[in-house]
């Protein structure tokens, strides 16, 4: 899957989020994946490194979990130094409690990961090359792919980012909506 790909798979993920969560929160998660979608792909410029080749230890679930302890504890750290400045300058209502700020974002980050996975996933892949998803790894060597499609097609990826946009566009319409116009979350007028 390529990088427009990927972010289409994304955002189709995204969607959910934001209806469920709504805003901010929703939003604060959503853009986290956001940013976080492309970062297993970063071990292709990393492969001069002993054990990483592409779709390797990036593209499993630990790495996924991992990223996004490491964003909560990360988050945690930093916001120590500025949060008082931050609520002080945004309505409260912009802002979530820190504590549920930092699970946010690191729960975004695993998201954005497990997404991207999923999107690799899904290709055809070519254990010739090397370019196979073990997701499992280090419990499970065992290789996933569906085969639907290569990871180049333009029509896939295009259409995965158009209906990510349409999807997660739909979703922030909706949350963005007066309380008083809809029937149920997921059904407005």
């Amino acid at each position: 899957m390529h990088r427009s790909g990927h972010l289409g798979i994304t955002l189709i993920f995204a969607a959910p989020v934001i209806l469920a969560l709504g805003l901010p929160l929703g939003v604060t998660v959503a853009g986290t994946m956001i940013i976080f979608t492309g970062i297993p792909d970063k071990d292709q410029k990393l492969d001069f490194l002993p054990g990483i080749n592409h779709r390797g230890i990036t593209h499993t679930l630990l790495f996924g979990i991992l990223c996004g302890a490491v964003m909560m504890y990360g988050t945690s750290y930093a916001t120590d130094l500025f949060w008082t400045d931050l609520t002080g300058i945004l309505s409260a209502d912009l802002v979530p409690p820190r504590e549920q700020f930092t699970v946010l974002i690191g729960i975004g980050a695993t998201l954005g990961i497990l997404s991207h996975i999923l999107g690799d996933v899904i290709t055809v892949g070519s254990k010739r090359y090397g370019v196979v998803v073990t997701p499992y790894w280090p419990i499970s060597s065992r290789i996933v792919r569906f085969g639907w499609c290569y990871a180049n097609n333009k029509k896939w990826n295009f259409g995965f980012l158009t209906l990510g946009i349409l999807l997660s566009g739909g979703a922030l319409l909706l949350r963005l909506q007066p309380q008083a116009t809809r029937i149920s979350p997921g059904i407005a007028f």
